[in-house]
């Protein structure tokens, strides 16, 4: 949640910045929400990878479920971060217009990365839940770097509304 909501900032400062003819500013802003947004996420990885087993049993008592949920959390743990980056970056892009180039990419993703490295994850390397867990990081790790790597390029900048 905190993600999106320092995505809806981005995507607000980027777009009044972009429409008060401020680039420079529209780009310190965008930079600013991921770096406070980063802080914040991986503070949460910090806790999900630390004390799984604290949060689970907030939930369940199944030994079973608690051992694999430990197991989930500490893997999604290491996506908060990259998380985070792929909902900033792309409310930032959002916000100057730049739409199209982040639903491609993740709707590749989700498909190629999430789906297609889930099933040879569970499948081939009888990974099973974790697989699946693995595998929505690394889509995340993916989705994260190319909506960072297109802020950075400033193309976003030119983008006609």
């Amino acid at each position: 949640m905190p993600g999106f909501g320092f995505a809806t900032a981005a995507t607000t400062l980027v777009g009044q910045n972009l429409g008060a003819k401020k680039p420079e500013q529209a780009t310190r802003s965008g930079w600013e929400a991921w770096k406070l947004g980063s802080l914040l996420m991986g503070s949460m990885g910090v806790v999900l990878f630390l004390a799984p087993g604290l949060l689970m049993r907030i939930y369940t008592d199944d030994p079973e479920v608690i051992r694999q949920g430990i197991t989930c959390l500490r893997i999604a743990a290491f996506s908060q971060i990259p998380m985070g980056t792929s909902f900033i970056f792309s409310g930032a892009l959002r916000g100057a217009g730049d739409t199209r180039f982040m639903l491609f990419v993740s709707t590749a993703s989700v498909w190629i990365v999430r789906l297609g490295l889930s099933l040879i994850l569970i499948n081939q390397f009888d990974l099973a839940l974790a697989g699946a867990w693995i595998a929505m990081a690394l889509d995340w790790f993916f989705r994260g770097g190319i909506a960072a790597l297109r802020f950075r390029s400033g193309r976003w900048q030119k983008v006609k509304v």
